[in-house]
């Protein structure tokens, strides 16, 4: 028990010090005008409809990304249209919707989108 205690201790203060090395580091940056570029489109988005396909969501994210694609979904049980517009703050170039039926039936609709929430 000692030893998982100094060990949380140990791996709390290794994440405070990279914290504040990450932070240092941007600071250092913007202070000399240098921004780095950061990308923002994904290749797919997926909606997850309901807690028990949570699982299957990873499995397609996962597959996706060793696949080579940049995906990404919803991780916080939000409603579909929270989702929606998540997909378009990444600007997503298709969105997968992915509930028990598509679980079920083991296949997905893959939707091309330009924009999906108007603002």
């Amino acid at each position: 028990m000692m030893v998982w205690l100094n060990t949380s201790v140990a791996l709390r203060q290794l994440v405070l010090d990279l914290v504040s090395v990450w932070n240092g580091s941007f600071s250092f940056l913007k202070r000399k005008g240098i921004e780095l570029p950061i990308e923002t489109g994904l290749d797919a988005y997926i909606a997850v409809l309901g807690d028990e396909v949570n699982e299957a969501a990873l499995s397609l994210v996962q597959a996706l990304r060793i696949q080579g694609f940049k995906a990404e979904r919803d991780y916080l049980g939000r409603k579909l249209k929270a989702q929606f517009k998540s997909a378009d703050v990444f600007a997503a170039k298709a969105l997968i919707t992915l509930g028990s039926s598509e679980v079920e039936s083991g296949q997905v609709t893959v939707k091309k989108i330009t924009k999906l929430v108007k603002k």
